[in-house]
């Protein structure tokens, strides 16, 4: 057990209230704030005395320079998740803050499969019309409105894959199993099975595996469309920002696109102007999930475990 000189003093908006061991853990080495659920009023209210903040990727605040100057003493920000546009990363280095994601660890990054088979359950939804057959029995009706439901299977389609990493490796091997063919594309060449101009041309489903960058931010537009087959489906599950999204709206609309899903949109802590999901209101070939690929028990307990072994790396380094 930590000596009680050795601790500092931590800040969590992410859960723990299904993890009650691991919130033990992380009571034994640290002091530890548990302000998950709290708007960004209410975090602005607690006093200046955190020097690591364990932060929340779905919470519908960003972590700001107003957030960061807040807390003077704070030196760390540790995400349990792969991307960090929820966090001003640009002004937590002008200020010397440090911040630690998923991507900084394999282990437990590689252990995590959520993200993916969420990816793959919209590429079938698309398929399969979900969730508008559900809808239908609700309504009360059955076979009566077949036409309406019917839908495709994914065997002997193409699958094109742009971004081909963890979590497109992952969909390939799934998208194989059933019988598709999977073309890939990635900026590290031995991920590649063909060019970018091919897999777009050729791909019946394409799904969207990339991390954001200053690169790839709304890399996805008219030009690409342009190159897709008609009638083609797209699935996003990497970040909103890479889809420029007024296009996106008018492929959907001249039915270029037959269908999509996306689990993220461009400004999710304001989704409430978001013209995708007004889109989707009042249009069936546009599925929307709230950023919860990576939602599950199993993802959220390890990425935790992840954040202990960081917490605990801290301390070891602050004691020297």
């Amino acid at each position: 057990m930590m000596s009680q000189k050795s601790k500092l003093n931590v800040l969590i908006t992410a859960p723990l209230e299904f993890m009650p061991d691991l919130r033990v853990e992380l009571n034994e080495i640290c002091y530890l704030t548990d302000a998950y659920g709290f708007s960004k009023s209410e975090i602005l209210k607690l006093k200046d005395i955190f020097d690591i903040m364990v932060v929340n990727p779905g919470d519908i605040y960003r972590i700001d320079r107003r957030i960061i100057n807040h807390f003077y003493r704070l030196s760390k920000i540790v995400t349990p998740s792969t991307g960090t546009n929820h966090i001003d990363t640009d002004y937590c280095e002008c200020r010397g803050v440090d911040v630690i994601g998923l991507l900084s660890d394999r282990k437990y990054l590689d252990s995590i499969s959520a993200s993916s088979e969420h990816t793959f359950l919209l590429i079938l939804s698309v398929l399969r019309k979900f969730p508008k057959p559900f809808q239908v029995v609700k309504e009360g009706k059955w076979r009566d409105v077949e036409d309406s439901i019917r839908g495709n299977e994914l065997r002997d389609k193409t699958v094109g894959i742009v971004g081909c990493g963890r979590i497109g490796g992952n969909v390939k091997r799934y998208c194989e199993c059933f019988g598709a063919k999977v073309h890939t594309f990635d900026i590290i060449p031995d991920r590649a099975t063909t060019t970018l101009d091919t897999l777009l041309s050729e791909s019946d489903i394409i799904v969207i595996s990339v991390n954001l960058t200053k690169e790839s931010a709304e890399m996805v537009d008219s030009e690409w469309f342009d190159k897709m087959k008609d009638g083609v489906y797209l699935v996003n599950t990497s970040r909103g920002e890479v889809i420029n999204e007024e296009d996106f709206i008018k492929y959907l609309g001249n039915k270029k696109i037959k269908s999509a899903a996306v689990d993220v949109v461009t400004r999710e802590t304001n989704i409430k102007d978001n013209i995708l999901i007004n889109y989707s209101k009042d249009h069936e070939n546009l599925i929307i999930t709230p950023h919860i690929a990576g939602l599950t028990i199993e993802s959220q307990r390890k990425s935790m475990q992840f954040v202990i072994k960081k917490l605990k790396e801290i301390m070891k380094c602050s004691q020297k």
